[in-house]
């Protein structure tokens, strides 16, 4: 009886997606890094900003405790979406919750704004796409690299052991050293923008299944964004 009730209730709440006109996986989606925005869009209802768990050019999660909101799947609200230079209100559907999280799609967003999203995204887009190809362990010989990630769109990520490197990146074309008490730079050994760096920043938060050292890495990149306002 357990199973049966849970799949009708799943079957149901894919109904209600359909009539709602949600297409799943239509649209990349990317997380947010944990403390900041990392150049990806804010979000706000009336005023006030909402943490945002993550986005695509068709919707976005939002972190909701307050039920500010509303309860009911297909209830429509105005959310602002805050650009790098320019803001839009948008109209918008509750299509999802789970408990505290709220899943949103995009009614009218103009089409250079969900160009601008898609293009924004990239960066974690290629950070999803990683799997943990090395991980050395305790009885393995010393080498220079700790994990390697590597994806078969050529995108990769490498933890060093030890040393002023603390790890390299590369996705979408473009690489990246991180140092261990100085800047990130480039291919060509120059210091990151703000924007090369939340890049960098986003493609690491999106590492599926992140392990310790991953994780380190990314409170690192956040740091050094904090530490300059970011």
């Amino acid at each position: 009886m357990w199973r049966k009730k849970r799949f009708v209730e799943h079957s149901s709440l894919h109904s209600l997606a359909r009539e709602l006109g949600v297409e799943r996986r239509r649209n990349a989606r990317v997380n947010y890094p944990r403390r900041l925005n990392a150049g990806l869009p804010q979000i706000a209802f009336e005023g006030y900003p909402m943490r945002a768990y993550d986005i695509s050019a068709g919707g976005c999660a939002l972190h909701d405790p307050g039920e500010v909101l509303g309860k009911d799947i297909g209830v429509e609200v105005a959310l602002t979406v805050h650009f790098r230079d320019r803001v839009e209100d948008v109209k918008c559907r509750l299509v999802g919750r789970v408990d505290h999280r709220r899943h949103i799609q995009f009614l009218n967003l103009p089409a250079d704004h969900a160009q601008t999203i898609a293009k924004q995204i990239v960066p974690g887009v290629c950070g999803g796409t990683l799997k943990n190809s090395f991980k050395a362990d305790g009885a393995a010989p010393k080498l220079i690299a700790r994990e390697v990630w590597s994806s078969l769109a050529g995108d990769g990520l490498t933890l060093d052991v030890d040393g002023p490197r603390l790890a390299q990146a590369a996705f979408a074309g473009r690489a990246n050293t991180i140092h261990r008490q100085s800047w990130p730079t480039n291919g060509e050994g120059r210091p990151l923008s703000h924007a090369e760096l939340n890049d960098l920043i986003l493609f690491v938060a999106n590492v599926r299944q992140p392990t310790a050292a991953v994780i380190a890495l990314q409170d690192e990149l956040e740091n050094l964004m904090l530490e300059v306002g970011g």
